[in-house]
């Protein structure tokens, strides 16, 4: 389960991630961690296994506007600040599969969100999800290709190399391959899920992967309530800064002081002839 933050800060943001079931495995956005207050810009859930309800209302919080992708045992939703400039892009979202993008205008170019859920439903369903995401990423790039792409979210992917796992499954092959094919890098640098059962492991299955990874500042925090996956965070530039202020001197024209009458006088007597070419000459 993913979430993402931002401080109040004109230059900063931050990012969390945090796993478990939804609306039980993690509190609101306003209490993302025990004695906390601060409120965060974009707060993204994974696995909510929420059957997509006709009201919403008892999921809202103050000061967020809630956007979902809901579906039976998977399921995403972001909460968004309401001072966030965001939109959803619903037309890059395919049908019954756990992904919801999110465009969010900050710095010098836009930012693409993809949050996404990969269940345990078999190589085929993997491969639907990351083609889907291959081709949402390509009409991005098409578009605007300053874009920065951020894919997050639970991939319960197993990678030896590249995520420390023990093992190395299809998912993993895959969503590495994808990740080399657009120059993404992955940020989370430690494990996310605590297991709680006998025999399983430690496991890196949160990622963060972006293609601007120079911005990040990313950490693993202890799970959430009943959770039994930890929460990520980063913090990453979401406003433009404040432009420096010009020390200097300039020049300025007064345009209405300006002596048109005779500036129209002098251009009505000057000797044209002798310095331009005439048209005649231009003809030869």
């Amino acid at each position: 389960m993913k979430v993402q933050k931002n401080q109040n800060l004109p230059q900063g943001g931050t990012t969390r991630a945090c796993g478990g079931e939804y609306p039980s495995g993690c509190p609101p956005p306003g209490h993302s961690a025990p004695g906390e207050t601060a409120k965060p810009a974009l707060l993204f859930l994974t696995e909510t296994q929420i059957s997509s309800p006709a009201d919403t209302s008892y999921l809202s919080y103050p000061g967020y506007k809630l956007e979902h992708s809901f579906v039976p045992r998977a399921g995403v939703c972001v909460y968004v600040r309401e001072d966030i400039c965001s939109r959803r892009l619903g037309m890059l979202e395919g049908r019954d599969l756990s992904n919801l993008w999110l465009r969010v205008d900050c710095d010098d170019h836009p930012r693409f969100y993809a949050c996404l859920y990969r269940s345990h439903s078999g190589n085929t369903e993997t491969d639907r999800l990351i083609e889907h995401i291959q081709m949402a990423t390509d009409s991005l790039l098409e578009r605007i290709p300053t874009a920065e792409i951020v894919i997050l979210g639970d991939f319960n992917a197993h990678h030896a190399d590249w995520l420390g796992s023990e093992t190395t499954d299809h998912a993993g092959r895959s969503f590495h391959d994808f990740a080399l094919a657009y120059d993404l890098t992955q940020m989370v640098p430690a494990i996310t899920r605590i297991p709680d059962v006998d025999g399983h492991k430690p496991s890196l299955l949160e990622l963060l992967l972006t293609s601007h990874p120079e911005t990040y500042q990313v950490s693993v925090d202890p799970p959430l309530g009943s959770s039994d996956h930890c929460v990520v965070r980063s913090i990453v530039p979401l406003t433009r800064p404040l432009r420096p202020s010009f020390a200097g001197c300039r020049r300025v024209w007064h345009y209405k002081s300006a002596d048109w009458d005779g500036m129209r006088s002098f251009f009505a007597s000057y000797p044209w002839g002798p310095i331009c070419v005439s048209y005649s000459g231009c003809r030869r």
